[in-house]
């Protein structure tokens, strides 16, 4: 007869330390004799990161939103279908429908509130209300479209149809709005009747809260909080329970589960918070060491913010990444941007000549700029010449990208043409410093990461320039 032996307390904390911390989530959910034994056991993550409504651990990501659940066979507005086929829709929802909209803080013990602009002004809870008469205006045009198609004397034009029009606001004269609206009804007639069909679903769906607050009526949907969990390879798993709480509320009880109560402080090796003017929903208490820091603009505001999450033992950091940046030399001033060995900045709204001051300036092992404009040779040539007039200490290195190649080869062979250096060949050269260092300058082609931001963009998509390929220029202080 087979036995099975059952791990101890310490073997099962051993594994439970071991296991890819998402699965330890899932297990202490299911099995609740593990719950202590996993909050006892030190958590250790490779990322952490912050999105509205979303949790990434690792490369898994936590989604909160509102699911609106329709009767079986109920005719689904289109509008409606989509938003739930996108993972659902990200504001709060009033009983009689209405989405609601808040850049409150409304902060609550250790939730951290990240604000990037500067200009930023809160706005109190608001209820996208008054646009009854604009979607009945809609509503009617199109109606007319659809009754215009049957009449006997309608003819189709034979004019291309791609893209289905959106109707502008109503003419303020009532006599030009009397004629703009017959030539909208005239040209949306000329469209297929499935079309404006859909279209006259979605107005009637957008009027839905309207007439159910007039009227005390019951929404046709039923709305749900939804969690869904995406795992690396793309698998998802949602979760519906009954919309008893509001999203902010969910989401600060989803991070409390997945991140609350641990013994010791938990350890990450980055943590990303690049979107603007938030606030991140946490457990009480929490702490987090890190070793690389991503984030976007205004690095003091954020700094600031996170002061009471991020660890003192986290600094210096090994590597801060800033999206977003502006040539601000206060913010390049800033202890947490000074002290990093490795500083990687993303700015597209400013030329490299406009970072020479600071950058000339920044004592990083490792500087790379990412930014959206190219140089011309002589301009890249002058910026060589001031680094090295610097006197940078050996290992010391600066990175810059450039989108065309040629000038980067130019560069290469000008070095060696006006007799700053040496070519060595047409991707590098060497140029000497003094009697013990010199300056290495070496082109190469790097594939684009997949979280390579875009112009005022933070959800990791490439930039207006569709290349997957970075062209980059490296400038290391090396010894002789």
């Amino acid at each position: 007869m087979s036995s099975t032996k059952l791990l101890d307390y310490e073997s099962l904390k051993i594994l439970v330390g071991y296991m890819d911390p998402n699965l330890r989530f899932k297990l202490a959910r299911t099995i609740p004799s593990l719950r202590v034994i996993e909050k006892l056991v030190p958590l250790r993550l490779h990322s952490l990161s912050f999105k509205p409504l979303m949790t990434f651990v690792n490369d898994t990501n936590y989604h909160l939103s509102i699911y609106r659940q329709y009767p079986a066979n109920y005719d689904i507005p289109k509008t409606h279908q989509e938003d739930n086929d996108s993972g659902g829709i990200s504001s709060d929802l009033t009983e009689h429908g209405f989405e609601i909209w808040s850049t409150l803080p409304d902060l609550s013990p250790g939730d951290v509130e990240i604000i990037t602009s500067e200009d930023f002004e809160p706005s109190e809870e608001l209820i996208l209300d008054g646009y009854q008469e604009k979607i009945e205006r809609e509503l009617e045009i199109y109606e007319k479209a659809l009754a215009r198609q049957q009449e006997p004397d309608f003819e189709f034009c034979y004019w291309e149809r791609n893209i289905f029009p959106e109707i502008p606001d109503a003419e303020e004269n009532p006599v030009h709005r009397e004629i703009a609206d017959r030539l909208y009804v005239s040209t949306l007639a000329q469209f297929s009747k499935s079309q404006i069909q859909e279209a006259i679903k979605n107005c009637r769906a957008e009027l839905v809260p309207y007439y159910c607050r007039r009227d005390n009526t019951p929404l046709p949907f039923t709305p749900l909080l939804q969690l869904t969990v995406t795992s690396p390879d793309g698998q998802q798993k949602i979760y519906r329970r009954s919309y008893s709480i509001k999203l902010r509320e969910a989401w600060k009880k989803l991070n409390t589960s997945l991140l609350g109560g641990y013994r010791d402080v938990i350890s990450t090796r980055s943590l990303n918070v690049l979107s603007e003017n938030l606030v991140i929903r946490l457990p009480t208490g929490l702490r987090i060491k890190i070793t690389n820091l991503n984030i976007t603009r205004n690095v003091p505001s954020v700094y600031e913010s996170l002061k009471s999450l991020i660890d003192d033992s986290s600094y210096p950091l090994n590597t801060l990444n800033l999206r977003n940046e502006y040539s601000i030399s206060e913010h390049f001033d800033h202890p947490i941007v000074k002290n990093a060995k490795s500083l990687t900045f993303y700015s597209f709204d400013e030329s490299l000549e406009g970072f020479e001051g600071i950058l000339l300036n920044l004592q990083n092992e490792i500087v790379c700029a990412y930014i959206d404009y190219d140089l011309s040779v002589d301009s890249q040539i002058e910026f060589i010449e001031n680094w090295i007039g610097e006197r940078k200490e050996i290992c010391k290195s600066f990175s810059y990208r450039q989108f065309d190649e040629n000038a980067v080869q130019e560069l290469i062979q000008e070095i060696g043409n006006r007799g700053i250096g040496t070519t060595l060949n047409k991707s590098s050269a060497i140029v000497p410093i003094d009697d013990h260092s010199e300056l290495t300058i070496n082109y190469e082609k790097r594939e684009k990461p997949s979280d390579y931001p875009g112009p005022d963009d933070d959800t990791f998509t490439f930039d207006d320039h569709n290349d997957t390929i970075l062209h980059v220029v490296t400038m290391r202080v090396v010894p002789k």
